[in-house]
């Protein structure tokens, strides 16, 4: 696996930037797209990180999604109006990700730089006009929906490229129907997501479509299956001709990277191998207590609040939903998907989703009994010499786990 040629390359003037993003954007395919990590949340794929990735040769994403709540929780819940307390989470989530841009271009001016949302959380439309109006950052990443009015608003930034988040050549369809219709900018690129693999929020209708990778057609075993790589870049492909499409959801070594090319992916992101470094957001005694330990499993038992099934390690003991503990929950909620839209805030929601604002700051702050989110091959990775170090768990740098990708050895560990 040639490292060099799916890394970008130390790029020291704007000019060089723009000439760099204009190849790897090309429908030419002039040059091959960057390995990137994924858009984590909440605050996992943090600055911290971006900068990590950025230093061995990776695009860095940012995670935008309830990115500042943590930073201001106790301001936040400690207000009885629910209007205000909406007003003080959303201006936190502004504050904050415009902060990590800063930082990660005052480290990396000229590095190439991305930033995830999830479109389902109310204010998407406004954090893609702060981002937009930074013009710090090259390509905006809308993740567990299709936000149709994007191709409209994205004309505000022609600085900033968009690639929505997909399963199948249906979403792409949409994507690409809703730009045409609205007159607005189509999409640069697609990142195309495996919900069998990948963590988080998963682009399927339930837990049993998230694992189909069977046959359409159960009586032609040949016939087109779906999530399956190979079958989707050619169904994509048709519906979107000449853009890159980027391949997500089961990267972790060198020859995942390989073979995505080979089937003509034009790039890859990784998730789970970045979220077990030191610079990721979550803490190093969760990733040690239960990502590392396999007597832990994967699941994709639990429901989001945006109704799509997740991928979590199966570990912690949940806090006990009692009648007070519901009440005091939904008194404090800052409406992050919306009451109306949120399965939480549904009879008997509780008892098969999770807050969004209460679960998954909570791992990023090291609490016990948050939603840990990993991909499925999780299971496999526990394996790899990179995470123990005589004899006990460790957890490595980025760029130790990035040789790892590369040349199948953690490199210098002083």
């Amino acid at each position: 696996m040639d490292r060099a040629s799916v890394s970008v390359p130390s790029l020291a003037s704007r000019a060089e930037h723009e000439e760099y993003l204009g190849e790897i954007f090309s429908t030419s395919h002039t040059r091959r797209f960057p390995w990137m990590n994924g858009g984590m949340g909440v605050d996992l794929s943090n600055d911290t990180l971006v900068k990590a990735v950025m230093a061995e040769g990776g695009a860095g994403t940012l995670s935008a999604s309830a990115v500042g709540f943590n930073a201001r929780r106790e301001q936040i819940l400690a207000e009885l109006s629910l209007e205000r307390r909406v007003e003080l989470f959303q201006q936190a989530n502004r504050d904050e990700i415009l902060r990590q841009i800063r930082s990660v271009r005052e480290a990396f001016p000229y590095g190439i730089l991305s930033v995830n949302i999830l479109v389902p959380m109310n204010d998407f439309d406004s954090l893609v006009e702060d981002i937009g109006s930074s013009g710090e950052v090259d390509l905006l990443f809308p993740a567990a929906g299709l936000p149709r009015g994007l191709a409209k608003q994205m004309e505000q930034y022609p600085h900033m490229r968009y690639a929505p988040l997909v399963s199948g050549p249906r979403a792409a369809q949409i994507m690409m129907s809703a730009a045409d219709k609205s007159g607005g900018r189509p999409p640069d690129a697609f990142y195309v997501e495996l919900p069998q693999f990948a963590g988080g929020h998963l682009g399927a209708k339930d837990v049993e479509d998230a694992m189909n990778t069977e046959p359409a057609d159960p009586a032609h075993l040949d016939g087109p299956r779906k999530f399956d790589a190979e079958v989707l870049i050619q169904q994509i492909r048709e519906v979107a001709r000449g853009i890159p499409l980027i391949l997500a959801g089961g990267i972790a070594y060198g020859q995942d990277i390989k073979r995505a090319h080979d089937l003509g992916y034009d790039g890859v992101s990784m998730g789970t191998r970045l979220l077990l470094t030191q610079e990721s957001g979550m803490p190093n005694h969760l990733l040690e207590k239960y990502y590392l330990d396999s007597r832990y499993r994967v699941t994709k038992t639990m429901t989001s609040p945006a109704g799509l099934p997740s991928s979590i390690v199966e570990g912690p003991v949940l806090p006990v939903l009692t009648e007070d503990v519901v009440r005091e929950i939904r008194s404090r909620c800052v409406s992050c998907i919306g009451q109306k839209r949120c399965q939480f805030f549904r009879p008997g929601g509780e008892e098969h989703s999770y807050c969004i604002a209460r679960r998954l700051p909570a791992s990023r702050r090291g609490e016990e009994g948050g939603v840990l989110f990993t991909g499925s091959r999780l299971e496999e990775m526990r394996n790899d010499t990179l995470y123990t170090l005589d004899g006990k768990p460790y957890i490595p740098t980025a760029q130790e786990a990035m040789s790892f990708v590369f040349s199948g050895m953690r490199g210098n560990v002083e």
